[in-house]
């Protein structure tokens, strides 16, 4: 897609750069730059015409369901987040096991499983992370981030205005 994210600044750039390298493996491939809108509708149409994209995704939280699910599971296939189109019954299971326990660890042992299976099918290739940064004026006290990315307001305080 040739709009620009935070995750990728320079989508032509780097679908150029893919292609060079696929170039030295013997892999013959032919860039071209469309827009989310114009992808949207060759999924509305079961038009998709190509075996591999470059895009990206941010989830709305550190949360692994609210990052896996929606770009691979079953239920989006043909969905605007599931470009890859990837359904695989076992990821639905596991995603689903790990989504219905409490236990930290065992939640944390599906999502590894997950993780596997998506290094066995390489349905996605991540390429890069984005950092989630804070900034915050020196004068603001106890500025905390989330595990879900938002800020915690209650602990938030001022330092004491200073007198002339």
């Amino acid at each position: 897609m040739n709009e620009e994210q935070v995750f990728n600044p320079s989508p032509i750039k780097m679908a150029e750069l893919i292609k060079w390298d696929l170039a030295q493996a013997g892999v013959q491939v032919n860039v071209r730059s469309v827009t989310r809108t114009f992808l949207i509708e060759q999924l509305r149409n079961n038009a998709e015409d190509y075996d591999l994209i470059l895009t990206g995704w941010l989830a709305g939280n550190l949360d692994p369901d609210g990052f896996m699910r929606p770009i691979l599971s079953c239920g989006t296939k043909n969905e605007i987040t599931n470009l890859s189109n990837w359904c695989d019954d076992r990821f639905d299971q596991i995603m689903d096991k790990a989504i219905a326990t409490n236990h930290l660890y065992e939640r944390s042992k599906a999502y590894n499983q997950a993780q596997e299976l998506i290094l066995d099918e390489l349905p996605i290739i991540p390429l890069a992370n984005v950092k989630r940064l804070l900034v915050a004026n020196g004068k603001v006290l106890g500025v905390e981030m989330t595990p879900f990315g938002s800020i915690n307001f209650a602990t938030l305080h001022f330092t004491a205005k200073e007198k002339k």
